[in-house]
Parts: structure tokens; C-alpha cells; sequence
């Protein structure tokens, strides 16, 4: 059974190189290819793991009405092909963040606002996130039918 209550590391797929506005952070340049943002659900409804990973869903794929996070611009502007995501218990953020940032590079100050992370989102694929998933301690993994499937039953 996965948690309402954890973290997560959301794979996509940017098919162009786009310029992002992303909010508060300004301009980024985001390359065509793997990325992974690290997030976390740690509330209820909207702001637990369902609500938070359905938020980026639809960001990806409609655009988002409000955009409030830096992965809101993110996935409005460039579209990508959302991969899948892996679940974890407990708040394990910025733990799963440093592990990546050991392996791959990132967009410096991107969606860790809120911590002394150097940033959230890495230039990674799902061969990488798995591995620093591992290293955390594990989790469970959703390709995306799977995700939005499970999302959808709040």
C-alpha cells in the first residue's frame, strides 16, 4: 500500500530545449532530455502526495491554471512527457536530493526554496533517480498510467 503522507521523485521527458520563466527564480534554460524533480506531500487533499504528484499531471499535460511552485512553470511551459514516479514514505526530500546531486547535475536553486538544498531538479533519467532511490532507502515506482490511476482515487 503507498503512503498519502512521503516524497517523491517525478520523472519526465523534455523533447526541445526551452527557456523557462519560472517564477520568483527568473529564467532557466532547461535541456531536451531526462529530468527528475524531487518533491515532497506531506499534508492532506491537495497537499499529500496524491494531490501534489495529480497537480504535476495535469500541469504537464493542461498547463496550470495558478502556477505557484517552480515545477508549475516547469511543466506548463515545456509540455514534457511525464515517465513516471517513485513514491517514498516519510519526508525524505531532501535526503533523495542530496543523493542525486552526488551523481548528476541540476538547476541551481530550483524548487528548494523552503531548504538549504542546492537544488531539486537534476538532469537525470530513471536508470539514475533509481539508483539514489536505493540509496535512500527505497521506494515504490509508478510508470504513468499506473500513477495516474492511483492519483485519481482520493
Amino acid at each position: 500500500m503507498l503512503p498519502d503522507h512521503g516524497s517523491y521523485a517525478l520523472v519526465f521527458r523534455v523533447n526541445r530545449r526551452v527557456e523557462v520563466n519560472a517564477g520568483s527564480l527568473g529564467d532557466v534554460i532547461v535541456e531536451a532530455g531526462s529530468w527528475t524533480y524531487i518533491g515532497s506531500g506531506m499534508g492532506r487533499g491537495p497537499s499529500g502526495l496524491r494531490g501534489r504528484l495529480g497537480r504535476h499531471l495535469k500541469s504537464a499535460r493542461e498547463g496550470a491554471e495558478q502556477p505557484h511552485w517552480h515545477i508549475d512553470y516547469l511543466l506548463s511551459q515545456a509540455r514534457p512527457e511525464v515517465e513516471g514516479a517513485w513514491i517514498m514514505e516519510g519526508d525524505r526530500e531532501c535526503e533523495l536530493a542530496a543523493a542525486l546531486s552526488g551523481m548528476v547535475s541540476g538547476i541551481r536553486g530550483f524548487g528548494c526554496s523552503d531548504c538549504h538544498c542546492e537544488t531539486h531538479l537534476f538532469r537525470a533519467g530513471i536508470a539514475e533517480t533509481a539508483e539514489a532511490v536505493r540509496r535512500v532507502g527505497g521506494g515504490t515506482f509508478l510508470p504513468t498510467p499506473t500513477l495516474e490511476h492511483w492519483v485519481s482515487q482520493r
